[in-house]
């Protein structure tokens, strides 16, 4: 079975081509907030089914527009705003949002990663190896409003660990992220499967740490939606996910013609 990571490895280095044509006046075009680099071919469950040979969403009166975004924090931000339309979510970073703020009114609507796809990954000769280790180390994140800093404060809570002693350092995706962890500049990073494997592609070899057990078992991926739009535009927002679905079941199905159709 291909895996998100055997994905990220035989396609990262390719680009994403122009912008979307235009669309008729009767399709709602709905605006998803895109955390992941425009070389991330995991979009294709989202990007195949745009192309005229599966319209899978125009006919229903919708289209997606992709809004690059920084981080989870700022999608979760953009959505409250109503500047997307949905956008994805970890559970470790919505959870405590909205607990913390309740006026954050956001619904989790469709579970697009049901498994963990986290990783923690250090050199091969690394001393880490386990997620207790990470206390106290110098931690690789994509950005600092990336998942992984959450991700490593919940793996350590589940220990009885306290991460007060980690330093959380940026170090992108890819080739900088790869040198990054080479020249020793931190010792793990913390990350998605798909920017682990970015990394491996330029050539920066890995070990994968196992996460902690109960981290492990919950899932990575929900994409979210406001109240107020779920109320108001409910038959717009099913005929999307009905699009997503059906991209999705095509695209685990055709892998190689859903690259094709996403880079198109």
């Amino acid at each position: 079975m291909l895996t998100r990571r055997d994905f990220g490895l035989g396609l990262g280095a390719l680009g994403m081509a122009g912008g979307l044509p235009a669309l008729a006046q009767s399709v709602r075009v709905m605006k998803v907030a895109n955390t992941a680099a425009v070389n991330d071919p995991q979009q294709c469950f989202v990007t195949a089914g745009q192309h005229p040979r599966l319209d899978f969403y125009k006919p229903n009166g919708v289209d997606v527009e992709y809004v690059n975004m920084s981080s989870m924090t700022q999608a979760l931000q953009s959505l409250r705003a109503g500047h997307v339309d949905f956008g994805p979510a970890v559970p470790g970073i919505l959870l405590p949002a909205m607990a913390k703020d309740p006026s954050l009114d956001l619904v989790s609507v469709y579970k697009w990663l049901p498994r963990n796809a986290n990783v923690i990954v250090v050199k091969p000769d690394s001393p880490i190896r386990s997620a207790a280790d990470l206390a106290g180390k110098r931690i690789g994140v994509r950005s600092q409003g990336d998942t992984g800093i959450v991700i490593t404060r919940a793996m350590l809570a589940e220990l009885g660990l306290k991460d007060d002693k980690c330093e959380y350092i940026a170090i992108g995706d890819g080739a900088p992220a790869g040198a990054a962890i080479d020249n020793d500049r931190v010792d793990a990073m913390v990350a998605f499967d798909t920017a682990a494997a970015r990394i491996e592609l330029v050539g920066t070899r890995l070990r994968y740490v196992p996460l902690t057990p109960k981290f492990a078992q919950v899932g990575s991926g929900w994409l979210c939606v406001p109240r107020k739009l779920l109320k108001e535009q409910r038959k717009a927002l099913v005929a999307l996910f009905q699009g997503v679905a059906k991209s999705t079941v095509f695209s685990h199905a055709n892998i190689d013609a859903a690259i094709d159709l996403n880079w198109a």
